[in-house]
């Protein structure tokens, strides 16, 4: 029911009963409500809307069209704390929203394994969604980590954060560990370096490194045994066959297509042997290299070549070797070790898979010791020789 009353100068009983509104009611500028009565002084009219019918209890607050209702804040309320307790710490949305956010702790430590190796250790987080782990590496020369599933459950988010001073490996394991740097790639984590995973369906995934203490050791490229790969800018790859690192030289530069760069050095010697024998007479060598700190590991040869310029000489080589000396003092006698004979037939020498020895040490020099006289004056020969650096 609404009752409107209109201010006119012919009916002064009604000038008189706005006036007590007024004095009982009034309030500058604003909407005026009691018991029902609603007057606004805008326009000039006193309303009765009433006060609608209370519901059920929880169930009207967001179904209300009509007249405002006194249980409406109740029935609101009741949406967040449903069993009407005055608490809401029980309630099933509270124990999702902190489980998603708070965080467990945990320690867990890599013995030493006492043998010279480094340790190892199944890491199993424990705990639901947000889990932090500190690790320990007691053994000096690291730990090679392995990934627990346990009742790890999808969207479970781990960091792992190294706390000592001895380094953590993480290795890629399909269908446990997966890594975008493939079968084959290690990450290694120092001392506070940190590494996140998260649990994706059925297995870890390396979600990030998150210091610079924790790096890829090991990365997997594409590689082929056989045949040509393709690639487009920037892209590398590996031809195991022909012992070629390749890549794309892209559109900018000079080198606009598919490039291989060898992982084999070529050393190349052009001398006179007769020369070199005769203006020495205590050790007759002829330096080749010095195996220094771009083979830090040593220098391992693959092949050697030795050969007359212009054919057959009148004199073969004879009791010609290539020695490493670590010395170096060019005394065959102390501290060399022959890699391999370079004697002659028809003026040529090849090996590709015998030596005597296929390493020479870093710091060592290596040299061919010219035995016999090569009575040929004024022939040069060329020296050539292929190999790699060593790794480790």
């Amino acid at each position: 029911m609404r009752i409107s009353i209109k201010d006119g100068r012919k009916e002064p009983s009604i000038i008189m009963l706005k006036k007590l509104f007024y004095t009982i009611l009034f309030i500058s500028a604003a909407t005026i409500v009691f018991s029902g009565w609603i007057y606004n002084p805008h326009t000039g009219r006193l309303d009765y809307y009433g006060v609608g019918v209370d519901e059920t209890y929880g169930s009207g607050w967001n179904g209300d069209t009509g007249a405002p209702e006194k249980d409406d804040i109740y029935d609101y309320l009741h949406q967040i704390d449903t069993d009407d307790d005055g608490d809401v710490t029980n309630e099933s949305w509270y124990t999702d929203l902190v489980g998603q956010t708070d965080i467990t702790t945990q320690a867990s430590t890599c013995t030493d394994s006492g043998d010279g190796n480094p340790g190892a250790l199944t890491l199993t987080p424990t705990g639901s969604k947000r889990v932090l782990v500190a690790l320990t590496v007691a053994d000096e020369h690291g730990c090679a980590v392995t990934l627990g599933e346990g009742s790890a459950s999808h969207g479970d988010h781990v960091r792992i954060s190294n706390v000592s001073a001895n380094s953590a490996t993480f290795t890629y394991e399909s269908g446990v560990f997966e890594a975008n740097g493939g079968a084959g790639a290690t990450y290694v984590v120092n001392q506070y370096g940190t590494i996140s995973i998260d649990y994706v369906t059925d297995r870890w995934v390396l979600a990030a490194n998150e210091s610079s203490s924790a790096y890829l050791s090991t990365l997997t490229l594409p590689n082929t045994t056989s045949g040509d790969q393709t690639l487009t800018a920037a892209q590398i790859g590996l031809k195991t066959d022909e012992d070629l690192l390749v890549t794309h030289g892209g559109a900018n530069g000079e080198v606009q297509a598919e490039v291989g760069l060898s992982l084999l050095q070529h050393i190349v010697i052009v001398a006179d042997l007769s020369a070199y024998y005769d203006q020495e007479t205590t050790y007759r060598a002829l330096p080749i290299m010095t195996v220094g700190d771009d083979f830090p590991h040593g220098f391992t040869i693959t092949e050697l070549s030795l050969r007359a310029v212009g054919g057959d000489p009148t004199t073969e080589l004879t009791n010609t070797d290539l020695y490493c000396d670590t010395t170096p003092d060019y005394n065959m006698a102390a501290d060399a070790t022959k890699m391999d004979d370079l004697d002659t037939s028809a003026g040529v020498f090849t090996e590709d898979s015998t030596f005597v020895s296929a390493t020479c040490a870093n710091g060592s020099f290596m040299y061919i010791d010219i035995g016999d006289d090569p009575t040929d004056a004024n022939v040069v020969w060329i020296f050539e020789m292929w190999g790699y650096a060593e790794e480790d």
